[in-house]
């Protein structure tokens, strides 16, 4: 894969329906395109009573809802270690950076150019080994719905 800044389009349908080594093949696909883009295209990614058209719509619905939240009620659920990938991360928080940067390198990135998109990141709402994060997703209460879809979603 090429660092031309094309967005590659990657087949899913290997990884949710494949042999091991075609989701493992699907899965460095994925990582060499977020290395070297920063971004992918998937299509394949639909599979009957699995991930449907209808529930994909539903989470965007879902997350748009979110995002039109007030800043106080968002700042509620925000990180307070970016080791956790569990709550709110506002503009300018966080910022791309290389896979081999060390942390004085991403704040110095961080500093000169901010990530200007906002996300919520959700992670298993469950441990089950001790290898499972020990951080708890956060979670809206304006929202009572959010919850039980993206832990369905998820």
């Amino acid at each position: 894969m090429s660092t031309s800044g094309v967005v590659p389009i990657i087949d899913f349908q290997p990884f949710l329906t494949g042999s091991q080594a075609e989701r493992e093949a699907t899965a460095q696909e994925l990582l060499t395109a977020f290395k070297d883009v920063g971004f992918v295209m998937l299509k394949g990614f639909y599979q009957d009573g699995v991930v449907t058209e209808a529930l994909v719509e539903e989470a965007f619905a879902q997350a748009r809802t979110f995002f039109e939240l007030s800043m106080v009620e968002k700042e509620k659920l925000a990180w307070t270690c970016p080791e956790s990938n569990r709550g709110y991360v506002c503009q300018g928080r966080e910022r791309v950076a290389p896979l081999s940067a060390d942390k004085d390198a991403i704040l110095a990135l961080r500093a000169k150019a901010p990530d200007m998109k906002e996300s919520i990141e959700i992670g298993k709402d469950y441990r089950d080994s001790e290898d499972d994060s020990p951080f708890p997703n956060l979670w809206p209460e304006s929202m009572p719905e959010f919850r039980p879809f993206m832990v369905r979603l998820f």
